[in-house]
């Protein structure tokens, strides 16, 4: 069995396109929503809700939903991420080699412009897919996959990271098994926050993260997006 845990940040107008695609498919639903609108409201028409009072971030909302599933592999997309039809498929296919402990997929921008485009096809489709040649495992929060087990066993995401949690995390799975990045897999994700905070500000603060965890030491206390819990 499968799991799917969708965080949801005030994501009201885009949650319904989201789940009504991951619903028709064969899965358990969670959908872990934070915010004032009414997310809960239009997401408990097709899973189950936990409302994360705390609206402390999307790495700790994560956690909380896979602690309630009940699928031997846990797949993580976002409220405002639109997958394929095929996408749990897919996933399952992959996770059928016991070795396996975790999958990471692409993302490409839904309706986004030229630079979005561009943008996203280096930066979350070839760098992913280069680093993982050297061991070095970017599995997008929005788009990726986990042996239950494993998981929890490590502990799930750190909730202490605001950047890079589903970064850090596969460094600790590596323990475990086999990680794959495929880019076959993919998903379409809103670049509207990319876009209010700028791209250039965005890299800023990714480097700047990188810089302090992995030459400094320091956890990073960032966030990506100011509009986001």
């Amino acid at each position: 069995m499968i799991s799917v845990v969708v965080p949801a940040y005030n994501e009201e107008k885009t949650i319904s396109k989201c789940l009504e695609v991951i619903s028709a498919q064969e899965c358990e639903l969670i959908v872990v929503v934070g915010g004032t609108d009414n997310t809960a409201k239009v997401a408990k028409k097709y899973g189950k809700v936990v409302l994360d009072k705390k609206c402390s971030g999307a790495g700790p909302a994560r956690n909380i939903g896979a602690k309630l599933a009940k699928g031997d592999v846990i797949l993580f997309t976002d409220g405002d991420t639109l997958v394929p039809l095929n996408w749990v498929e897919k996933y399952n296919k992959v996770f059928s080699d016991e070795n396996v402990v975790a999958v990471g997929g692409i993302v490409k921008p839904l309706e986004g412009s030229l630079i979005d485009r561009i943008v996203y096809k280096i930066n979350q489709d070839w760098f992913y897919r280069l680093t993982a040649l050297v061991g070095f495992y970017q599995l997008s929060g929005n788009n990726c996959g986990y042996r239950r087990k494993g998981f929890l066993s490590v502990g799930g995401f750190d909730e202490e990271l605001t950047m890079l949690e589903d970064t850090e995390l596969p460094l600790r799975m590596k323990a475990l098994g086999r990680i794959i990045s495929i880019g076959s897999i993919f998903v379409e994700t809103s670049p509207r926050r990319m876009n209010e905070n700028g791209y250039f500000r965005v890299w800023i603060k990714f480097m700047g993260a990188y810089l302090k965890w992995f030459v400094l030491g320091q956890k990073p206390k960032e966030k990506y997006f100011a509009s986001a819990n």
